[in-house]
């Protein structure tokens, strides 16, 4: 083991427990959440898992962003068994699925790392043009965070352009057989041909070194990011009641007779635990705003705003209710979270949503049926009314 290996697995053991920390915390500030059962119905869960979740059934009623959003998400699903063969050659050089899988199995390996990483880098330049030029009006609005949106998808186009940039060097400077399932590799390596080994090496090194970092800075940004949904979009499809399973739309039964503090919610520990993933999982598209027939008619209501408000106010209070000596309420440099932050008499009502907001809902579902990660935002919206009603009169 070299010295930039050592070197490495310090990177990788310290990025790793800074997100194992991020993890913890997030999971912490869930569990403030009342407590809910989803582990009924478990075959319609995996069927919308597959369905909405994998195959982006809800993301493809788009006919332009929802391809380029479904090959972003593929193409991480299967890029990532890349990332992991980089992380370990960076402790242990010599390992690679060539040894470790047939020929056949490989082959199918390295065209499918070069075809979703054309496809994604094509992606997310358009998705970028549409970002920065074109400006969709559902994009516009409710404080989103553009600029976040910006700065993923050029780290993603760093990832694909580093990948490709270490594997043509590859080619450059130790050509095999298998390269005639890497065509794009090769077409980039074609004007380096002849190459010298001491100019090329180091150049290889650049491109592979600024891959792993870029990969292990990126896991750890997502957690701060509203691209947090690249994690927890999966698991929020798999836990939600939108499609299923149960009767849809129906309002849970309350029991008014059991001695409760509240019968509704005005802030966010009266709320579900699944009702605070739903905000970790939000991607602020747009889409529920935008079928919101309320919001068409120019009443106060945004769908997406009431998710992006349920996120903002439990990362605001959720270090101050944990308490100062819970190691996870710890502030964090560039977050928006902290005890300082969480000034008294700040609530989700009224500080974050009016009650404007809330009557101004017709209650149609049709955000609920357009969110492509299956957020129940009228589930928000009738706790709320709940307190407004049983709790405040």
């Amino acid at each position: 083991m070299t010295a930039a290996n050592v070197a490495f697995l310090l990177i990788l053991i310290v990025a790793a427990g800074a997100f194992s920390y991020s993890a913890q915390r997030l999971y912490r500030f869930l569990r403030l959440g009342r407590d809910v059962s989803r582990s009924d119905g478990l075959g319609r869960r995996f069927w919308n898992l597959v369905v909405i979740g994998i195959l982006q059934r809800k993301i493809l009623r788009d006919p332009v962003a929802g391809p380029l959003h479904a090959t972003v998400f593929w193409g991480f699903i299967v890029l990532t068994a890349g990332s992991l063969e980089v992380l370990v050659q960076g402790v242990f050089p010599s390992f690679s699925y060539e040894r470790l899988l047939p020929l056949e199995l490989y082959v199918v390996f390295l065209l499918s790392q070069e075809v979703f990483a054309a496809a994604v880098l094509a992606a997310v330049v358009v998705l970028l043009w549409r970002r920065l030029v074109v400006r969709p009006a559902r994009l516009q609005g409710d404080k989103v965070h553009g600029g976040d949106a910006i700065l993923v998808l050029s780290l993603i186009a760093a990832l694909m352009v580093t990948l490709l940039g270490t594997s043509a060097l590859d080619h450059v400077l130790a050509p095999r057989a298998a390269a005639a399932f890497q065509p794009l590799s090769r077409l980039l390596a074609l004007p380096l041909a002849g190459m010298d080994a001491e100019v090329g090496r180091p150049i290889r090194d650049f491109f592979w070194w600024s891959h792993a970092l870029l990969i292990l800075g990126f896991l750890n940004y997502l957690p701060y990011s509203k691209h947090l949904h690249i994690i927890v979009s999966l698991p929020n499809t798999f836990l939600s009641n939108t499609s299923g399973p149960g009767p849809l739309g129906a309002m849970p039964k309350l029991d008014l007779e059991g001695e409760r503090d509240h019968y509704g919610a005005s802030d966010v520990v009266h709320l579900t635990w699944k009702n605070l993933l739903d905000g970790y999982a939000c991607t602020e598209c747009g889409r529920c705003t935008a079928a919101c027939p309320a919001a068409l008619t120019g009443k106060p209501l945004s769908p997406r705003k009431i998710v992006m408000s349920v996120r903002q106010r439990l990362l605001e209070a959720a270090p101050a209710l944990l308490g100062p000596d819970d190691p996870c309420a710890l502030p964090l440099l560039g977050s928006d979270s902290g005890v300082a932050n969480a000034p008294k008499g700040r609530r989700l009502l009224d500080s974050y949503i009016s009650e404007e907001e809330l009557w101004a809902c017709t209650s149609c579902r049709a955000c609920v049926y357009e969110c492509p990660v299956s957020i129940d935002q009228l589930d928000v919206i009738n706790a709320l009314r709940q307190g407004l009603v049983l709790d405040e009169a």
